[in-house]
C-alpha cells in the first residue's frame, strides 16, 4: 500500500499516531513536499500538537483559516532569529531553500539566512558518462597491450628455445 493512502487510512481509523509515524517517515526519506507537509500538519493539529503542527503547516504554504492559529504560534515561539529557528525546523529545510518551497515560506526562510539552493536539474550531466567511455576506452587499450606484449615474450622465448 502507498505510504499516503496508509496514513491516510490510518487517520480515519483514529490511529492519529500511526499517520504521523508514517508522514514522519515519507518526508525523511523523500525531502520537502508541500503536500506532505501540509498532511502531517492537520494530522498533528488534530492530535491538538499545535505548535508542531503549526511549524509544517507553515512550511506547506497553505493559508486555510483554520491553520492560521497553529502558525501564528509556532512563529511567535520560534522567534525571527535564524539560531533559535534553525534547530527545530526538519533536515530537508536546513539544507537550504529551493524553488520547490511556495513563495511566502520561501521568502521568509531566506530572511531568516537561510540559504538558497540552485535549481533542480533534471538531467543528469553528460560529463559523468564521457569519463565513464574515456575510462572504458583505457582499459581496453590496457588490455590490448598486455596481450601484445605477452605475444611478444611468448615469441622471443620460442624463438630462444628453437635455436
Amino acid at each position: 500500500m502507498d505510504p499516503l493512502q496508509e496514513a491516510q487510512h490510518a487517520q480515519a481509523a483514529g490511529l492519529l499516531w500511526r499517520s504521523k509515524e508514517v508522514l514522519q517517515s515519507r518526508i525523511r526519506q523523500n525531502g520537502y513536499d508541500p503536500v506532505e507537509f501540509e498532511k502531517l500538519g492537520a494530522v498533528l493539529l488534530s492530535m491538538q500538537d499545535t505548535l508542531q503542527a503549526g511549524k509544517y503547516l507553515f512550511l506547506s504554504g497553505s493559508e486555510r483559516e483554520e491553520y492560521r492559529a497553529a502558525i501564528a504560534l509556532y512563529i511567535q515561539r520560534s522567534g525571527s532569529n535564524l539560531d533559535t529557528i534553525l534547530p527545530t525546523l526538519p533536515r530537508c529545510v536546513r539544507k537550504g531553500v529551493s524553488d520547490q518551497f511556495p513563495d511566502g515560506v520561501a521568502a521568509h526562510l531566506i530572511g531568516l539566512g537561510i540559504p538558497v539552493l540552485p535549481p533542480s536539474s533534471p538531467e543528469p550531466e553528460p560529463t559523468r558518462f564521457n569519463q565513464s567511455k574515456w575510462i572504458g576506452y583505457g582499459c581496453m587499450v590496457g588490455v590490448l597491450a598486455i596481450l601484445m606484449l605477452a605475444a611478444l615474450g611468448l615469441y622471443s622465448v620460442m624463438k630462444a628455445f628453437w635455436k
